[in-house]
């Protein structure tokens, strides 16, 4: 029996990007045929968030695969003693977007593209 081997961290991760900016377009075109006041970035972001929820359901349910919803407004939190500034002075991006190594056998091998998001 053949062995596959598992794609890079970079292949995975070019992947994974490109299922969030199908998710992010199909999300930003249903917005703009929506009545809604997007004159405002917050807004934008909230009337995003249920429709994003909706995008990933319809995708998750076409490719047989989980598609998570992006994290609104999230925290990027320390994962390293080295990270640590003192309190919350962390900035939060609009959406983060998360890859993650279910095998990691440590902390630093859990997050596919090396402790780094996408962020939105």
């Amino acid at each position: 029996m053949a062995h596959k081997t598992l794609p890079s961290k970079y292949d995975l991760w070019k992947k994974h990007e490109a299922v969030y900016v199908e998710v992010f377009s199909a999300a930003l075109g249903k917005l703009a045929n929506l009545t809604r006041d997007i004159s405002h970035e917050d807004n934008i972001s909230e009337f995003l968030c249920p429709i994003l929820h909706s995008v990933c359901c319809e995708k998750s349910k076409k490719s047989g695969r989980e598609i998570r919803t992006p994290d609104w407004e999230k925290p990027i939190r320390p994962e390293t003693e080295d990270e640590l500034k003192g309190g919350k002075k962390r900035k939060r991006p609009d959406f983060t977007c998360t890859i993650t190594n279910p095998f990691a056998l440590n902390p630093s091998a859990l997050n596919i593209n090396n402790s780094k998001s996408l962020y939105i």
